[in-house]
């Protein structure tokens, strides 16, 4: 079984990319074990890297299995639920919480604007967990 590491912030030390790379040089008749330590990150580099393993199980009909080695926090517990199967030891964590923004700024409509991609980004996310 290949093995890809998640350690790290996502969208800083994993991102889409180095997925997509891995991915790409990854023996496809072997499934894959997900190993998890992260606090998560940014919302978007997550949703890729969630795209980017189900696109791979779809073209190789293999499986991937995740392993919760202490935590996924935030998008990386997003991530998890790409795995067709989920471990997580009695020492693991898994958070999740509603998405958010730091750093912002912005007239009252822009604000609005903002909230209202929380709430979409909210439903794009119940929808993993969901599944």
């Amino acid at each position: 079984m290949e093995k890809f590491y998640i350690y790290g912030s996502i969208g800083w030390d994993v991102d889409a990319a180095y997925t997509r790379a891995f991915l790409e040089e990854a023996d496809d008749t072997e499934d894959i074990a997900v190993h998890i330590n992260s606090p998560g990150g940014d919302l978007f580099e997550g949703q890729a890297i969630v795209s980017l393993l189900e696109s791979w199980k779809r073209q190789t009909g293999r499986q991937v299995h995740v392993y919760i080695d202490a935590l996924a926090a935030s998008v990386a517990s997003v991530i998890a639920m790409a795995g067709d199967t989920i471990s997580i030891s009695q020492n693991s964590m898994i958070m999740i919480h509603k998405p958010w923004v730091s750093n912002t700024s912005g007239s009252a409509p822009e604000l609005r604007s903002l909230a209202d991609l929380l709430d979409k980004t909210e439903d794009t996310l119940l929808s993993v967990y969901e599944r």
